[in-house]
């Protein structure tokens, strides 16, 4: 398996907290690197079309102001440009296209990176620290992270759609769905898509949003727990960093926080704040510690498996390319 980079932080994830957390790493001395898994960054605003900001909300972070530099509302374009300057200029590497598979661990058993998926293959990126930052914890499942859960009952999701009005002039709608899920596995969600989509489907739309927006039920256990959150400013990172699990942080909505709280953090740019503070954190960290001995691939944790996963197996190549 290649290894395409070695790198103090590790930031797994495409969306905006991800690269406040990967800029705020490297602006305090750590190198960085960033695995994205879809075509572009900033897919939590532009994949969802959450593109304008809440009622009373206002940007906190500099990377916020310059993505609603317009006012409350934003652009995909201006998101990804945004995004991707700010990489660039900081001097962040990131890759596009990137699904993580398994994660890293070196000698000691420590978390030291994670193995990718993309159409060149399967890449490992060796790191001191890892910030997940995926919507659904992926790399901290993997790890084997103990998640609350899943509820019975149903879900709220919303979903946008942009269709003309009476003068032709395009107008966004958010449709808000209540719907039951046994899991927050990827079965379940295509399926909770397709319904999404089946119901808010209009005649004549122009656009509607490419994922569902909610609030993930089945956080991870956190070495500080939901009920001793003390609101977003004075926020114990304890609550973003798995239990059992050292150099592993996860920023999202996956963090154990009260669900209400979750909400919050998850409006537009709002969880951009605390991922300045995670980078920070993830890189003062990863400058203390040495380079990771014996890094190799983590046997899946049960605790991994989610219903209808998808990933890439390691090993030759797939039997049909062989015949």
């Amino acid at each position: 398996m290649r290894v395409v980079a070695t790198a103090d932080v590790l930031v797994v994830g495409g969306g905006t907290w991800a690269v406040a957390a990967a800029l705020a790493a490297r602006a305090a001395g750590a190198e960085v690197f960033l695995l994205a898994p879809r075509p572009y960054l900033g897919e939590d605003l532009c994949a969802t079309l959450r593109l304008e900001l809440e009622e009373g909300q206002s940007p906190q972070t500099d990377l916020a102001r310059r993505i609603f530099a317009a006012g409350g509302a934003t652009t995909p374009l201006c998101v990804k440009k945004v995004l991707d300057a700010a990489l660039l200029a900081a001097g962040v590497r990131f890759l596009f296209g990137c699904f993580v598979t398994d994660v890293l661990r070196d000698a000691d058993g420590m978390v030291c990176g994670a193995v990718a998926a993309s159409r060149a293959g399967r890449d490992a990126v060796i790191a001191k620290v890892l910030v997940d930052a995926t919507d659904r914890a992926c790399a901290a499942r993997l790890a084997g992270a103990e998640c609350r859960p899943w509820p019975r009952g149903t879900v709220e999701f919303q979903r946008v759609v942009i269709a003309p009005d009476a003068s032709g002039r395009p107008v966004p709608a958010t449709r808000r769905l209540a719907l039951t899920l046994p899991d927050g596995g990827f079965r379940s969600l295509c399926r909770a898509e397709q319904e999404a989509r089946d119901r808010t489907y209009v005649e004549g739309q122009l656009r509607a949003s490419e994922s569902l927006f909610f609030v993930p039920q089945d956080p991870v256990v956190g070495q500080t727990p939901a009920r001793l959150w003390r609101g977003t400013e004075r926020a114990d990172l304890g609550h973003f960093r798995p239990a059992g699990l050292s150099r592993l942080y996860v920023l999202s909505g996956c963090a154990d926080v009260p669900r209400p709280a979750a909400a919050e953090l998850l409006r537009p740019t709002g969880l951009t704040a605390l991922g300045e503070r995670v980078g920070q954190v993830a890189a003062a960290e990863a400058l203390a510690l040495g380079l990771p001995r014996g890094p190799h691939v983590s046997p899946r944790a049960p605790a991994g498996e989610l219903p209808g996963e998808v990933r890439e197996p390691p090993g030759a190549l797939r039997p049909w390319a062989t015949a």
